[in-house]
């Protein structure tokens, strides 16, 4: 892995943003407020089973209304950038836009990419930029158009 992300890797490759390990992940069965009410409180109940307090500085999801009011009910305090699906099927569309798919699914380089801006929509936005450059300058010259488009 390049310099650009070696403070984000750990040497086992898990990756940490800002710092944190994430430690749920979620895939349930119904969009609905009771729904994600019941998972805080589930997670709230093994924090305090592990005996610690269940804290979150950040939740990250796609944007679903119901999700959005119970983050803001079960942890007010909790920064909630709602737009990881959509950022990365965006980048997926502009892929398939600039005639890449096949490369994409062919090809461990570009996926890897892929992967590496992924991961700058989890920095804070004060932190995107010199990452950004580094993916960019180790790139495929054939994803300069993808970089154009993030730029702008």
């Amino acid at each position: 892995m390049d310099n650009c992300y070696s403070k984000f890797l750990s040497e086992k490759g898990v990756i940490l943003i800002r710092g944190c390990l994430p430690v749920a992940f979620c895939l349930l069965p119904k969009r609905q407020s009771p729904t994600y009410t019941e998972l805080f409180q589930r997670l709230k109940h093994e924090a305090t089973v592990l005996r610690n307090q269940f804290e979150s500085e950040c939740v990250i999801s796609d944007f679903e209304r119901p999700l959005l009011s119970v983050i803001r009910q079960a942890i007010p305090s909790d920064t909630h950038p709602d737009f990881l699906f959509h950022f990365t099927q965006a980048i997926h569309r502009k892929i398939t836009n600039l005639g890449l798919r096949g490369s994409y699914a062919q090809g461990a380089t570009i996926r890897e990419q892929f992967k590496q801006l992924m991961v700058l929509s989890l920095m804070p936005i004060c932190e995107v930029e010199t990452p950004f450059k580094c993916i960019r300058e180790i790139s495929l010259t054939s994803l300069e158009d993808l970089f154009v488009y993030f730029r702008y």
